[in-house]
């Protein structure tokens, strides 16, 4: 459902006992295009605030469909054919992004794009987990959901860059940060609507808050990928477990 009925804003003055309340794809941004020797090599940076509404098929997603760093991918495969490049999404389509436009896409192995696969698929495990307690504690001041972000390394994949290397067109690696978030449904300054979307900032969470246990309960349920559990693949580097383990941030390497 993209959309749910939660209790009226306390102190409103309507006269309807609830409002409609979307919290699906709450904040999405991204970084500039790259290019090199004219040539667009693909987005940057990609930060997203999502709500426990996420995965419900509204938030308009789309897989690559050949087009996306064409004049990277296509001479990439014919230069290094024992490769097999793909144009990777930042921003996953089952999340909402683009396999089209080049600010989501960047170019990997098989390998780290699968190995991407594997933290993504955490992500939306979480937010399926928000989702459930959305709707099991209905009275709660706040939803909860995930804030996700994507940077790709400056670094090139080539050691020394020239324009005859289309190792010099990839970058090196991918850099991944995620944890839960809470949303407040009624933040400071707010005013009652019928059309109300939650803000367009999360706020960290803290184990002083009422339903930290029962994000704890799925942590303990589904953990963190780490670089021995996803798929095998050895090109992960899990760099922090911070903000008291309740926040990732790992880097996904293109294999040279």
């Amino acid at each position: 459902m993209a959309y749910r009925k939660i209790p009226a804003q306390p102190g409103s003055s309507s006269r309807d006992k609830f409002v409609s309340v979307s919290r699906g794809l709450v904040a999405r941004r991204y970084g500039n295009t790259r290019t090199y020797r004219g040539t667009c090599t693909g987005g940057s940076w990609m930060t997203v605030l999502l709500g426990p509404d996420a995965l419900a098929g509204q938030i308009g997603g789309s897989s690559t469909d050949g087009s996306g760093l064409g004049s990277v991918i296509t001479p990439l495969r014919e230069y290094s054919p024992n490769k097999n490049w793909v144009a990777g999404h930042l921003l996953s389509a089952s999340l909402g992004g683009s396999g089209i436009h080049d600010c989501n896409l960047t170019a990997l192995t098989t390998a780290a794009n699968n190995a991407h696969k594997t933290f993504e698929q955490h992500v939306e495990k979480m937010l399926a987990w928000c989702n459930l307690m959305d709707r099991n504690i209905r009275d709660a001041d706040a939803w909860y959901g995930v804030e996700y972000s994507v940077s790709v390394s400056p670094l090139t994949y080539a050691k020394s860059p020239t324009p005859d290397d289309m190792y010099s067109y990839v970058y090196s690696h991918l850099t991944l940060n995620y944890g839960f978030v809470k949303l407040l449904k009624f933040p400071a300054g707010s005013r009652p609507s019928d059309k109300q979307h939650p803000p367009n900032k999360g706020e960290p969470l803290r184990s002083t808050d009422a339903n930290w246990p029962a994000l704890l309960n799925f942590m303990d349920a589904c953990p963190w990928p780490t670089p021995q559990n996803p798929n095998n693949v050895k090109n992960l580097t899990v760099s922090a477990l911070t903000n008291g383990g309740r926040t990732l941030s790992v880097e996904i390497h293109n294999q040279l």
